[in-house]
């Protein structure tokens, strides 16, 4: 398990990348969701009761998946942390081992 780690957490660069650009994703999501939802709203209720149900559901659906993508983008970063951590701490060991030797 650990040489698959050690493997594994030169690459914490696109793991920290990516989990950024989930965030600013569900950024752009969430704002383009609002803009939807006040559109919605901005009608009069008897139009959003009978016409306007599919931008209901679009605003409702949205609101359902995209606190979880972002958890999922955040722990990505962190991921990425942790493994630029291990990083760190391997080459230590090296440099160590180097003077010891």
């Amino acid at each position: 398990m650990q040489k698959i780690i050690s493997k594994m957490a030169p690459k914490f660069p696109i793991l920290i990348w990516m989990g950024f650009m989930m965030v600013a994703l569900t950024f752009v999501i969430g704002f383009f969701n609002s803009q939807t939802a006040a559109a919605y709203f901005s009608e009069s209720k008897a139009i959003r009761e009978t016409t306007l149900l599919a931008e209901r559901a679009a605003i409702q659906s949205t609101n359902l998946w995209l606190p979880y993508f972002k958890f999922l983008g955040l722990g990505m970063v962190l991921g990425g942390i942790v493994m630029a951590l291990r990083v760190i701490l391997d080459n230590l060991m090296q440099a160590g081992g180097k003077v010891l030797a």
